[in-house]
Parts: structure tokens; sequence; C-alpha cells
């Protein structure tokens, strides 16, 4: 049976393919469209770390570097993917593309409501590999050190690490959203070709958005998310400018650091150079090994000090909980505190937990 994650359907000409693939296809009326079959379970969700790119202020560097600045061109990635709220990360996935590597499984709540992940088991106990696209309003990190062109869009790449591999699709026009293509291990360390799998899911997406541009349509629209989902509120709106002030005395709240979709928003303390960071995220079930239980303002709520880095604490606070492909699906309330002075007269943990109570009150119900 095959699952239709846009609720459009017009004619269209499908390719064949098999239980765990998905292809992507330009409807008639613009709309790049994704069927996927059912997968098989694969078990285990590892947490979602985030941090991982860098503020404005980078994006400076990455603009200077030469041969790696961004190439302004005829269309931009606003009229590609339309409202950034709708758009569906997962309609710029191809599983069947990455059949090469293992058995694949489309997740498309793998962590925030930016990303859409492929899951690929090469078998033989092997380790198991993630392939996350996600979409963010943040430009690439310093390092870039090969660009191509697939079409319209640039592939701008990095080097290998040992457990992963980036690249970062750049769109013409302003250059934003931005898409990121990240390979890893879903769980342990192994030795896949993680820059190879990479590359194969880049230029998938980006095949999907050079026809979207080429045929005036846009990236396909996303299933409407529950009534009570986090994904229908301002991540900056759960923080008022005396919850900050109160914790963090100096802190930036004029201007915020607001992530793609508004599920994301992190405050910078000038004096202290403390950072708060509040986002919205999905997992599975968490427990006393996820963190020291806790409950604020009358929901389940978990304590993790390093979870983000030295010196940082995480809470993690229950919203709502629904059916998943993987048993139940946890919606997050993840607010996290890092910096040289966020150990300074009170304990890190301690303003994450004040801080996280604040946002947490401020939510509506379930």
């Amino acid at each position: 049976m095959r699952d239709e994650v846009t609720p459009r359907a017009s004619p269209v000409t499908q390719s064949a393919f098999v239980s765990g693939s998905a292809n992507t296809v330009v409807q008639a009326n613009g709309d790049v469209r994704l069927v996927v079959a059912r997968p098989v379970r694969v078990p285990g969700r590892r947490p979602v770390k985030w941090w991982r790119w860098v503020a404005v202020v980078a994006a400076v560097a990455v603009e200077a570097a030469a041969g790696f600045g961004w190439a302004f061109g005829p269309f931009g990635g606003v009229e590609v993917f339309g409202d950034p709220r709708t758009a569906d990360p997962c309609a710029l996935v191809r599983p069947a593309a990455l059949g090469g590597f293992g058995r694949t499984e489309l997740d498309p709540a793998y962590g925030g409501f930016h990303r859409c992940d492929v899951i690929i088991d090469p078998g033989g106990g092997a380790a198991r590999v993630d392939v996350e696209v996600r979409f963010t309003d943040s430009r690439p990190e310093e390092g870039a050190t090969a660009a191509r062109r697939v079409g319209a869009v640039d592939v701008v790449a990095w080097p290998e690490e040992s457990d992963s591999c980036e690249r970062a699709l750049r769109l013409p026009g302003d250059g934003r959203p931005v898409v990121v293509v990240r390979a890893d291990y879903a769980d342990e360390r192994g030795t896949a070709p993680l820059c190879e799998i990479a590359d194969v899911a880049a230029d998938t997406a980006a095949g999907v958005l050079d026809r979207a541009h080429a045929s005036g349509g846009r990236v396909a629209r996303r299933p409407a998310f529950p009534s009570g989902s986090l994904a229908h509120l301002d991540a900056c709106a759960l923080l008022d400018a005396g919850a900050l002030t109160a914790a963090v005395p100096g802190i930036d709240v004029a201007r915020p650091r607001v992530g793609f979709g508004r599920w994301e928003c992190g405050w910078h303390g000038a004096v202290d150079d403390v950072e708060v960071e509040l986002r919205f995220d999905r997992s599975s079930p968490l427990d006393a090994g996820d963190g020291r239980p806790t409950r604020l303002a009358g929901r389940a709520a978990f304590v993790t000090p390093g979870y983000d880095g030295e010196g940082s604490c995480t809470v993690r606070a229950v919203h709502r909980s629904d059916p998943g492909r993987h048993g139940r699906l946890t919606e997050l309330v993840q607010l996290s505190v890092r910096g040289s002075g966020a150990d300074g007269d009170r304990p890190v943990c301690d303003l994450a937990t004040t801080l996280a109570e604040a946002a947490v009150t401020a939510l509506p119900e379930a």
C-alpha cells in the first residue's frame, strides 16, 4: 500500500519501486509530489543534536571565501519553497536512490519538523546510517572545499569527518532557505562511505528542486500537523523578555536568532556570553536514561547536563504524544543553556530548568 505525502492527487506517471523506496514527481500544477511505500520498522531512535550550524556572523566568512560565495541567480528559494511551515522536506528524498548502500526506510519524524530522514541498514551487522535532509535559514559554516552544480542548484561539499559527511544545496536568489544533507551513523560508528551516500542524497534533492524551478512549481506541501502540535507555535514567543532577563541579566532579547519555520529561537547574553536556545523536537518517549526526570508546570521533563557540549544543560519537556511508526512519538520543548558564563552565580541546569518552566507554562493545552 502506498502513502501519499501530499494531500492532492493528480494524474502522473510513476516509476516502479519496492518497499522502503520513494519517488518524486512534478505534477502539472507545479508541486513536487512524493509517494513512498510503507517501510519495515527499524528499532531505536537516537537523540538529535543541534548547535551544528553557526549563527549569521559566520555567513560573512562563507560569502567571502574564494570560489564558494553565494551565486545569485534568476530564482529565489522563497518561490520554490513557498510557505516554509508547509514545505515537505520528504519531497526532496528518494530512498530508492540510496538502495545500493543497503535496505532503506523513510522516517519523516526522526527529529524536528524541518527535517526528513532515511535510515540505511547495510546488513551483516554493519552500522546503520542516518541520512538527514533538513531546511535551515542559516548559511553554511566555513570549510567548504568543493562546489558543483545540479541544474540551477549549487551543491557545496565539506571534507568527510570520522562520523559524518555534510552537503549544502544553495538556492539562487537570496541563498535561503538552505537544504542541508548530512550522513552520519544512526547508532555506533562504522565504516560506511558517508560522503558517497551524502552525494547521492544531495544530487537527488537538488534534482527535485531544479525540476520544481524549471516547471515554475514549488516543493510539495506536507500533510497537515495535528491541531495541538508544537508545529503551529512560535518558539520565540514562549519566552518573554521578563523571563529571559530574570534568568540571564544582560541577555539580548531584542535580536533573537530565529530558526526555520520559527521552530527554533536563540538568545545571546552580551555580558556573560551565555547562549539560550529553545527548539521543538520529536522523539520516542524519554525515560530516566535520557536525563533526570522532573515535572515542570505539570508536564514530564528530563534534565541532561552536557547534552549539547561541555558546560551545557538541556531540559526536554513533553508537550504531547501520538502513535508513530515506531510506537509512541513525543513532541518536546527543548531548552538548552551553554556558554562560558552559564555556570556563574547559578548552576547551568538551574538556569535551564527555570527558563524551561517559563516556556512550558506559556504552552497551550496539547
